[in-house]
């Protein structure tokens, strides 16, 4: 029985509970996408493209964020300027739309194009059980000289970004803001923290680890600037999910983050980079196809991330003890799942390195952790893999990775498809009421 009963402090509180294991399960797996961008902020074309591109590849829900703004209201764009309009935007929603698609607006240099707002786009795009799509934003802001980015989804107002003293308390000025709209109007909001690595490791696992409301991360934010991979330095987002997950639980004795998967797509016109739609997604188990069935589903950690694998099953049965993945497999792909985790025993002992400056700002030490932070603690290759909890994990989370190339191969990212799977075996190492 997958049960994950996550009260978070900037959310309300949601539970979603699906029953496997012989019987009759009635939640339905939907993929969806909560980063990406359109003319509403910086990205390059029509947000009714955007989401059409998502329905067209088979998502069955998508969440616009663009940067510090919900699609309400009138918004006029200029044609010409600094990033002008490319003719494909046009011929696009022409061929998609008809010819009334797009509303113009002056003559020349002064051309302008009206940008439809999101229950405008519902109509276009949205079938009830096929396609939803989620209001959402990128409280895009910054810390000094670091960039500070939060997806918050099911938003009902926009929210400016916060400044603080660090990092952290940027985090947690931004988190109380959205908490405080939840608890107003009475709705549960999603968010999750955007690509720590980018531009240059700017927040860092220990930051993850104080944040308060800390929910969610992008484990994989697949545009080429997000530091994947790491360097010698810096361990890949893999293992900064786990020196988070082992501080919060083992020392801070709260909930560890989930991990998300997104596209952070900008531009739409190119065949590399962030051009491309489809990269990352995750896949929520879900009751119905709706925004409180999957903002519920989200809440409790009922989802998967991917690049490219599809999952049959996730089911972690605590009275067992036991944590079962089960792929979906393709015909000559080869699979092997991975069970990370941290033991209660870890070696703690750490290193603090010298980082130099970067584009000449000054960088704050990195700390090396042990490499019992994050171990492998099975392997099994296949597709099903089952894992029986010793008792002394802090917490176990699934990685199932193929023999199969990514469709597009990033700079500085593992070629090989994969999808991660949420911790769980925490709960009884948690005493502040994320764990209750």
């Amino acid at each position: 029985m997958w049960q994950f009963h996550r009260i978070a402090p900037f959310v309300l509180v949601v539970t979603l509970v699906t029953v496997t294991g012989g019987l009759l399960c009635a939640a339905e797996w939907y993929k969806g996408q909560t980063h990406c961008h359109s003319f509403w902020s910086d990205g390059d074309t029509l947000p009714e493209l955007v989401a059409q591109r998502y329905k067209s590849l088979g998502y069955d829900f998508v969440t616009m964020s663009d940067h510090n703004v919900l699609m309400r209201g009138e918004r006029w764009r200029d044609m010409q300027g600094k990033r002008p309009v490319k003719p494909q935007v046009l011929d696009e929603a022409h061929r998609l739309f008809g010819p009334n698609a797009v509303e113009l607006r002056g003559e020349g240099d002064r051309q302008q194009i009206r940008l439809k707002s999101l229950a405008e786009i519902r109509q276009l795009v949205e079938e009830p059980g096929e396609f939803l799509m989620i209001e959402a934003e990128e409280i895009t802001g910054k810390c000094g000289s670091h960039q500070v980015h939060v997806n918050a989804i099911n938003l009902a107002e926009t929210i400016l970004p916060q400044e603080g003293q660090d990092i952290v308390d940027t985090l947690n000025k931004d988190l109380a803001v959205v908490n405080e709209q939840a608890q107003r109007l009475g709705r549960p909001i999603f968010t999750h923290i955007n690509h720590p690595g980018w531009p240059y490791y700017d927040i860092r696992p220990e930051d993850l680890a104080a944040v308060e409301g800390g929910v969610c991360y992008e484990v994989s934010n697949t545009n080429h600037g997000s530091r994947l991979a790491g360097d010698k330095l810096f361990g890949d987002t893999d293992k900064t999910w786990d020196i988070a997950n082992t501080l919060r639980v083992g020392t801070m004795k709260t909930a560890p983050y989930f991990g998300v998967a997104t596209d952070d797509t900008h531009h739409y016109y190119t065949t590399s980079g962030d051009g491309i739609v489809g990269r990352g997604w995750i896949v929520v188990r879900a009751e119905e196809l709706s925004t409180p069935a999957i903002l519920a589903a989200l809440q409790a950690g009922d989802f998967y991330a991917s690049t490219g694998i599809e999952l049959r099953d996730l089911d972690y049965d605590a009275a067992k003890g036991t944590y079962t993945v089960e792929v979906v497999p393709e015909d000559g792909v080869n699979y092997t799942v991975y069970f990370y985790g941290t033991m209660k025993d870890y070696d703690r002992t750490t290193k603090t390195v010298e980082v130099p400056d970067y584009k000449e700002v000054k960088q704050r030490p990195t700390i090396q952790y042990s490499d019992d932070v994050g171990q492998i603690l099975a392997e099994v290759k296949g597709t099903k893999a089952v894992y029986k909890m010793t008792g002394n994990e802090l917490y176990v989370r699934a990685v199932v990775v193929s023999d199969k190339p990514m469709k597009y191969v990033l700079l500085n990212y593992p070629s090989y498809q994969r999808a991660w799977c949420q911790p769980v075996g925490w709960k009884k190492w948690v005493t502040d009421r994320d764990g209750q």
